[in-house]
């Protein structure tokens, strides 16, 4: 079993797991893969879908052709794609992070896929590390469906107008306002024990005024040094989208009702943003 110090970030995707991965990737004292997702556990446990399956294998010829291409060898990041491909069972995996990040180093593993995981996936990451944890990342239903739609409208339906996005997605049993932080969180706590989960409010990531001080939480629960955000380049949230309809807000917080008294149990608050919208629609 590996030397414990395994972190993997998961959350629903447009969470800020990538605000995440970029942040973290600047701090000298843990360990990130160039590779965001590397999504061993979901694939490996048949949670995946067939474009995260596939593109295992795809990045790395990509990265090697172009390489080849350019008469050069494959590099750290081409190294990486390779291992990944190259991976056949839990052991590979672990020592493609061991062999990576020495002595106390906390390595993450950072992918929205493991929100989808079931307690088998979550206690197969356990078994896999020592002293396995879990961050898990929330953000406002509403606000991260909205993210989910523009998201997808940019990647796949460029000239779509959003009703036919929203509709697309609705139609899809994993659609962006169907998964509740609240069972996910339920899931991997039949996995693991509660002092090695970890939750934090992706509003506060995006907040100049909270996020060094849910960083630090974060560092802290890891066990790293703190480190400052500073002038990273992405300290803030730039993402633009069209005014969110008053029925989509409504229809998001109702479907996700039950998240916002289980965020304020666990989390001892709610942000201003999902206390709006939890007092708009969800009181009286």
């Amino acid at each position: 079993m590996g030397n414990g110090n395994y972190v993997a970030i998961i959350g629903p995707p447009r969470s800020g797991t990538t605000w995440l991965f970029r942040f973290l990737r600047e701090h000298p004292g843990v360990f990130v893969p160039f590779i965001k997702e590397i999504n061993w556990f979901n694939i490996a446990t048949g949670k995946a879908n067939e474009n995260q399956v596939a593109n295992v294998q795809r990045q790395y010829e990509l990265i090697r052709d172009r390489r080849a291409a350019q008469g050069l060898d494959l590099g750290v990041q081409g190294q990486e794609r390779k291992e990944r491909a190259e991976m056949r069972t839990d052991a590979d995996f672990r020592a493609f992070f061991e062999k990576r990040a020495h002595g106390d180093t906390p390595y993450f593993d950072i992918s929205p896929g493991y929100a989808g995981l079931d307690v088998d996936g979550f206690k197969r990451m356990n078994d896999t590390f020592s002293n396995a944890k879990i961050v898990l990342l929330l953000r406002n239903k509403p606000d991260r469906a909205w993210s989910v739609v523009h998201h997808v409208k940019k990647r796949r339906f460029p000239e779509a107008d959003l009703q036919f996005v929203i509709n697309y997605l609705s139609s899809a049993a994993d659609g962006p306002m169907t998964k509740l932080l609240s069972e996910i969180y339920a899931t991997v706590l039949q996995a693991f024990a509660p002092s090695h989960v970890h939750c934090m409010y992706t509003e506060e990531l995006f907040d100049p005024q909270t996020q060094q001080r849910v960083l630090d939480d974060l560092c802290h629960f890891v066990g790293a040094r703190p480190h400052l955000v500073g002038d990273f380049e992405y300290s803030q949230n730039r993402g633009t989208y069209d005014q969110m309809s008053f029925g989509f807000r409504k229809e998001a917080t109702l479907k996700g009702a039950a998240d916002y008294a289980w965020a304020e149990q666990i989390m001892g608050y709610l942000p201003p943003l999902w206390q709006k919208d939890r007092d708009r629609y969800l009181s009286g």
